[in-house]
């Protein structure tokens, strides 16, 4: 078991190139280092015959490659599809597919400079973007181009004059004209444009991405002029983070906010009526302050996991736990009681209060870091008992 812990706190630590750290850190044979990556990478891997590549057991995708002279790649799948892949020098590859496996959109940073591509059902490129320079195509039923236009004001169109809610591709094609005229709040816009409702999620999936879910709220009073909804809100999924942000709120009243976030989730600036602001260092001082809290919290929280034998053929793992906020008393928990504190922990006045009254901030806030303190904890603990297997043979 202590093993098994020093694994984990190595895993936490590791930096890239991670053979060369691990080395360094007296890790030095091959099992001991598949069992630290295992748990880095949160999947049983092997490494390669050359002791330079680490690939899945499930299906040998390679998912991390490094070279003698410290240089690396960590590559991401899906489906057995490649989705990432990163560079030393911060360069990256990501891509997004479908459930069929088409690929949708192409993201990649090649010595700084940003290129995007988007591509339709067939394969054919439709958009493409690289230092504010982009292109938007379309073609038919027969993959023949039949538009093609640049930032630069250069534009190709052979396509029959039809109306546009004939078919799908023409409203798409519409809508992407449209898009450059529309102003926030949308549903104003929306509204003025006479923009049926079942159409709006398409037109906000052309200005974020695909990988968005809406949520909106219908009107209070119907049978008014505009109907607009008492709000609407876009949340997005982040690619290869597993974190979902709200990237835009506006309610009925025209009040707006559209927030950005870079590509690990961490919200770097925001626009709303008065303008744009940059948050990326405030950001970074708050999550200092918060780290801090959080870890006065934790040295601050006594435990000690006992085997509490019940005279039978089994023990079981008790956590004893004495909180800075309920100073009073000790209170203990199974395993799994545990582990269920990050879902199911019951947050009380005297968790808020003692936040609030030990380090200055709001309640909101107190909320917030409380929220974490009870992960980490939860986590910290889980680390040292057998979740899985609540009882064991003594």
């Amino acid at each position: 078991m202590e093993k098994n812990v020093l694994y984990k706190k190595i895993s936490k630590i590791i930096q890239k190139p991670y053979f060369r750290d691990l080395v360094d850190m007296g890790v030095v044979d091959k099992k001991s280092q598949e069992k630290i990556l295992s748990i880095l990478f949160g999947e049983p891997v092997y490494i390669g015959s050359l002791w330079d590549e680490v690939l899945t057991i499930k299906d040998d995708s390679p998912i991390y490659y490094e070279t003698e002279d410290g240089y690396w790649e960590i590559y991401g799948w899906e489906n057995g599809n490649l989705t990432y892949k990163e560079y030393p020098n911060g360069d990256y590859l990501k891509k997004v597919y479908d459930n069929d496996d088409n690929l949708l959109e192409h993201v990649e940073l090649d010595d700084g400079k940003l290129n995007t591509y988007r591509y339709d059902l067939n394969g054919n490129q439709i958009y493409y973007e690289s230092n504010g320079y982009w292109i938007v195509s379309e073609f038919n039923s027969n993959n023949k181009l039949v538009y093609r236009e640049k930032s630069d004001g250069e534009i190709y169109d052979i396509r029959l004059k039809k109306n546009i809610t004939e078919s799908t591709e023409d409203k798409n094609s519409y809508y992407k004209k449209i898009i450059p005229l529309l102003k926030k709040p949308y549903m104003v816009d929306f509204i003025n444009f006479n923009i049926p409702r079942k159409d709006w999620e398409d037109i906000f999936r052309l200005i974020y991405g695909w990988r968005i879910s809406i949520q909106t709220s219908e009107p209070s009073f119907f049978g008014s002029v505009k109907d607009i909804p008492d709000f609407i809100r876009i949340v997005k999924e982040i690619p290869f983070t597993n974190k979902k942000v709200m990237v835009y709120y506006e309610d009925g009243d025209g009040d707006w906010v559209e927030k950005e976030f870079d590509e690990n989730g961490n919200q770097i600036g925001f626009e709303d009526a008065s303008g744009k602001k940059n948050i990326t260092e405030s950001v970074d001082r708050k999550e200092k302050f918060y780290d801090y809290i959080i870890k006065t919290m934790l040295d601050d929280t006594d435990y000690e996991i006992i085997e509490k034998n019940y005279g039978g053929t089994f023990s079981e793992q008790i956590a004893s736990v004495k909180f800075p906020m309920y100073p009073w008393g000790e209170y203990t928990y199974k395993p799994w009681d545990v582990h269920r504190w990050r879902s199911g922990w019951m947050m009380g006045a005297a968790d808020i209060d003692y936040v609030v009254n030990n380090f200055g901030v709001d309640e909101e806030l107190a909320e917030i870091i409380f929220n974490k303190y009870i992960n980490e904890l939860s986590l910290e603990i889980t680390e040292k008992m057998d979740i899985y297997t609540q009882y064991k043979k003594s």
